[in-house]
């Protein structure tokens, strides 16, 4: 049986949507959670929303 996981990416497609997956290094992590600094974060998730405009590419980090 096939993922949720590994159907998302398809399933997004089919309604003409693209998926921006976000690397959890590219915020601050501490004992494996993201620290949230809400600030920071929109700047992070911006920055990859830029790229993906830019350069198109359905998986970014910083």
């Amino acid at each position: 049986m096939v993922s949720y996981d590994e159907r998302k990416p398809l399933l997004i497609a089919e309604h003409g949507l693209r998926l921006l997956v976000i690397e959890k290094s590219a915020f601050a992590v501490r004992s494996k959670r993201i620290v949230r600094d809400r600030a920071r974060d929109t700047t992070v998730v911006r920055d990859c929303l830029g790229e993906c405009g830019r350069a198109g590419p359905t998986q970014a980090s910083s």
